[in-house]
């Protein structure tokens, strides 16, 4: 199933901050567990990357006026360099698993497309999950 398409598209959101937990998983684990249960069960359901963020925002598959957490880094949008800087996963002693954290890669659809953002780890936003 996987080869027949080797990028995910947007298949719903669940919601939480920067520190992501599913019974005892924790981080892209718990991620990847939370984006099955949204995705109507699908093996292959995860956290959308980046790139998976920007094929489904072109589709108009994304929500309207929404930042969500994506995985990944890419260039700041509205950048004069497109430097990512410190643009991170809220990282702890993994990915995603730190809700003090400075930022997390968002993507976000709130201005106009604007493409990725850093968001404040401590803010509940949707995961966004692709199959």
């Amino acid at each position: 199933e996987l080869a027949a398409r080797p990028t995910g598209l947007y298949c719903g959101s669940t919601f939480s901050n920067g520190q992501f937990r599913s019974g005892a998983l924790r981080g892209l684990a718990a991620a990847r567990d939370l984006c099955r249960t949204e995705c109507s069960g699908s093996a292959t359901a995860h956290m959308c990357t980046v790139s998976e963020a920007a094929i489904s925002f072109q589709f108009g598959l994304l929500p309207a006026d929404t930042a969500g957490w994506v995985t990944g880094e890419g260039a700041l949008a509205g950048t004069p360099t497109g430097v990512v800087g410190n643009l991170t996963s809220c990282f702890g002693d993994g990915p995603w698993t730190r809700p003090d954290s400075v930022d997390g890669t968002t993507w976000n659809t709130s201005l106009g497309g604007m493409g990725v953002r850093a968001g404040v780890c401590s803010m509940v936003r949707p995961i966004f999950c692709c199959e």
